[in-house]
């Protein structure tokens, strides 16, 4: 198929959720373009977007916005879009034509590198209120590494950091620490963290399972008990982390979530 794809972060972010999409559909065999001419069998829209009518049908939106925004904004879409798809599962919306489709991850940028494991605990996710508590930690003289955007409000003097750095930093590092926005079904850090081969340990595990393919916490005090126990036993941390990363390589790749989109497109009789 020919099909056309555009959103805000192409144009804002250095590694957008746009381009994971691209890149998926790409390797399932599709022509994606950026412009909607010529032929174009599916338009797909990303993030809270509009289209109109220089936008070819069938359109599609993938909301990747906060889960909260979408109930305020879902009338205006509906006469817009024949199908939307949630990165977030809303359950405030019930419509036949609204579909779940979870973040994932793209093994080709967030991919485990052979390093040695220099670094204790690393967190990468954009500054919030909710995250002020990251940058206060201190587990027996381990504190967390921080990369994103925002921290300075915190305190903290770091940068965002993508692609082969990104990498680097995630592969060598022992633990990798996540946590979810309020509402949020789950992160992008979740799959991507993954992808790395480190260990995760997050407040929410997702479809993973805790204790097998990730750790999880729900208090500072139970997450400090779990890194102190991981970061003393390599085997462990090491056979759950590879646990982790074969699940995501089989189930949660972003070719895995295209494939699937278009699997409901073509039930619905819209390709």
């Amino acid at each position: 198929m020919r099909i056309f794809l555009w959103g805000p972060g192409l144009s804002r972010y250095e590694e957008p959720i746009e381009w994971f999409y691209i890149r998926a559909l790409q390797s399932l065999g599709h022509e994606v373009t950026l412009s909607p001419t010529g032929r174009i069998d599916l338009s797909i829209i990303v993030k809270q977007a509009g289209a109109n009518a220089v936008v070819p049908q069938p359109r599609v939106l993938i909301f990747s916005d906060l889960t909260e925004r979408f109930p305020e904004v879902y009338e205006g879409m509906k006469p817009i879009f024949r199908k939307v798809f949630l990165v977030h599962n809303e359950r405030r919306v019930d419509n036949k034509d609204v579909f779940y489709l979870p973040v994932g991850f793209d093994p080709g940028i967030h991919k485990r590198i052979e390093t040695e494991k220099t670094r204790d605990l690393v967190f990468i996710g954009t500054y919030r209120e909710e995250r002020a508590w990251i940058a206060d930690l201190d587990i027996g003289g381990v504190k967390p590494e921080i990369y994103g955007n925002g921290w300075g409000e915190a305190g903290v003097k770091t940068k965002d950091v993508y692609g082969r750095e990104k990498a680097n930093i995630c592969s060598s590092s022992k633990i990798i620490l996540n946590h979810h926005y309020p509402g949020d079904t789950e992160n992008m850090r979740l799959h991507e963290a993954m992808g790395y081969g480190s260990l995760q340990i997050t407040d929410n595990p997702g479809t993973y399972l805790d204790g097998r393919e990730l750790v999880t916490y729900h208090t500072t005090k139970q997450l400090e008990r779990e890194v102190i126990k991981y970061l003393d036993d390599d085997a462990q941390r090491e056979l759950i982390a590879l646990q982790g990363h074969l699940k995501a390589n089989l189930n949660h790749t972003y070719a895995h979530r295209m494939k699937e989109m278009l699997e409901i497109l073509k039930l619905e009789g819209l390709i």
